[in-house]
């Protein structure tokens, strides 16, 4: 075979390989940590997250070196009455998207370790069960208007 009968084949083949490993991922967009209000030292990060692993699987824990205790919560409205839980777990469905965002799904950082910084970009490491364990940064944001944690 000659160069010119390989290189459609190659190029392809190396267009597959890219296509499949986009569509076998998790993805995690839009990540932001509110930045709390000076002499608090609890807030919350957003995110967006797309599971294109083919597969269900499960956020089962968050963790920030900014922060002592990092956990995954969940806001919901107890009779007129605003609250929040932590979750062991969040389930994703194959093909699934988890939109975390005031009033729903968040990750709580309690207890800060320091004042967290207007753009600042903070590590955040996401824990799975049937996937692995991502690390990803998240923009520190001041986000008016949103109700405090």
């Amino acid at each position: 075979m000659t160069i010119k009968q390989v290189l459609p084949v190659l190029t392809l083949v190396i267009a597959s390989l890219a296509c499949g490993a986009k569509k076998s991922e998790v993805v995690i967009e839009n990540v932001v940590a509110r930045k709390p209000p000076t002499g608090t030292n609890i807030t919350a990060v957003f995110l967006t997250l797309k599971n294109n692993t083919g597969m269900d699987i499960a956020l089962v824990g968050a963790h920030s070196d900014v922060a002592n205790v990092t956990e995954v919560h969940e806001s919901y409205n107890d009779n007129g009455i605003a609250r929040m839980r932590r979750l062991e777990q969040i389930p994703i469905r194959a093909g699934g998207e988890l939109v975390m965002q005031p009033g729903g799904f968040h990750i709580m950082l309690i207890d800060l370790k320091r004042e967290l910084l207007e753009n600042e970009q903070i590590p955040l490491k996401l824990s799975f069960s049937g996937y692995r364990t991502i690390t990803v940064p998240a923009t520190v944001k001041t986000m008016g208007g949103m109700a405090h944690h």
